[in-house]
């Protein structure tokens, strides 16, 4: 099994500090691993792009159609920048994620994919 870990720094007015997150979900397949982690990488280049609500508006129109894009939870719109859609398994199912490394003072240092199974490891 995978998860796939978020490296960000988060920053407020009294500092910043460098977080680690596992996305909440273990995917089976290293290849669908690899496609969510392609998408990750896909909506963070179109988040570094924005710089105000005008170039905000014409990328989500730009955007509106790729498979990761989702902008509402619960019929509220949190904002593309927010939720990412990530495929869950081989047959195209999908979930939508909370996105917690965009924002005011947070930047995307690193994802990763990780083994979750013990199976690997040996401790004496």
């Amino acid at each position: 099994m995978f998860k796939i870990k978020v490296v960000y720094e988060s920053a407020d007015s009294f500092g910043s500090e460098i977080l680690e997150k596992l996305i909440d979900y273990e995917w089976k397949s290293i290849e669908t691993a690899k496609k969510a982690l392609q998408m990750i990488k896909e909506h963070h280049h179109f988040y570094q792009q924005c710089n105000g609500d005008a170039e905000r508006r014409n990328i989500e129109k730009s955007i509106s159609k790729k498979p990761w894009f989702s902008k509402r939870v619960h019929d509220i719109d949190v904002g593309w920048e927010f939720l990412i859609k990530l495929p869950i398994d081989e047959d195209a199912i999908s979930k939508t994620f909370t996105v917690s490394w965009t924002g005011w003072g947070c930047d995307l240092h690193k994802a990763a994919i990780v083994l979750t199974s013990d199976e690997f490891e040996y401790i004496p």
